[in-house]
């Protein structure tokens, strides 16, 4: 009986040793040029600089103090502090103005008392002018014409000056009027004052220093029934009456529901009179 063939079994391959100095020397051959270890040299500069930085980024932050601790009452004192100030702030400005109405308020007491000194002041200043003949006047009262005699030939032997009205019937009829209670007078609108002054030269009457012609006209501002009662009374202007009725001089009284007369336009100033001296007893 024939034997079973013997089975062969595979002869165990043995591979030679690997040199890694050749393996290497293969895979360098094999590479492209510029590339290492399968990088490229960019990838390789690239890959280099981020761990440069990285490294630096960490040394930074560790450098870096740490946060202070969260202090959880920090707002709560903030806001106490801020409504503090601002309670100052607001104290101190009520006083202020509080110390600014007192102020106005004395301000506007001074005011009162001096618009009530400025107004006396002003009262007695009109008071004054009134007085002075600086203001013009209206009221009640009458005019007086007094004019030349309206008889044209001088029989022989009168004199010519008994027919014309001379500056003495103006100063006695002024002297009438202002007696029997005249509050103003004017003569040919020339307000009548303190320093009037009338008198002739020449042929020319002046009063205020502004010439004047017949006819003259006195306005006169007052009771008028009680002045026309003092031109009446026969012991006034007597002498001015007798040349009316002898040698035709003109004298007429018109009573005025509403006289006009103008302020006084001169100078006050006195040139020539001087306080006098007290006289010494013996």
């Amino acid at each position: 009986m024939a034997q079973p063939a013997e089975r062969l079994e595979p002869e165990a391959r043995v591979e030679p040793p690997v040199d890694l100095t050749s393996y290497l020397g293969q895979h360098r051959a094999a590479a492209r040029p510029g590339r290492f270890w399968g990088l490229s040299r960019d990838m390789y500069v690239w890959a280099l600089v981020a761990l440069v930085l990285g490294v630096f980024v960490t040394a930074q932050l560790r450098s870096q103090p740490s946060s202070p601790p969260v202090d959880e009452d920090y707002a709560g004192r903030i806001g106490a502090e801020t409504i503090a100030r601002l309670e100052a702030e607001q104290s101190g400005l009520k006083q202020e103005i509080t110390d600014l109405r007192k102020q106005i308020t004395v301000q506007q007491e001074q005011a009162a008392k001096t618009k009530a000194s400025f107004s006396e002041i002003s009262d007695d200043l009109k008071s004054e002018q009134l007085q002075a003949g600086l203001t013009p006047l209206a009221g009640p009262g009458l005019l007086v014409t007094l004019d030349d005699s309206t008889i044209k030939t001088v029989p022989p032997g009168e004199d010519p000056n008994n027919y014309l009205v001379h500056e003495y019937f103006l100063r006695d009829m002024l002297n009438v009027l202002w007696s029997s209670g005249a509050e103003a007078i004017s003569l040919n609108d020339e307000r009548i004052v303190s320093t009037t002054s009338v008198y002739c030269v020449g042929s020319t009457i002046l009063v205020n220093s502004t010439r004047l012609s017949a006819p003259y006209v006195f306005t006169v501002i007052g009771d008028a029934g009680k002045i026309q009662a003092a031109l009446n009374d026969p012991a006034a202007l007597a002498l001015l009456k007798y040349r009316v009725q002898f040698y035709g001089l003109k004298m007429k009284v018109e009573p005025q529901a509403q006289a006009h007369v103008p302020a006084f336009n001169g100078t006050l100033k006195v040139r020539y009179a001087e306080p006098g001296t007290p006289a010494q007893g013996n």
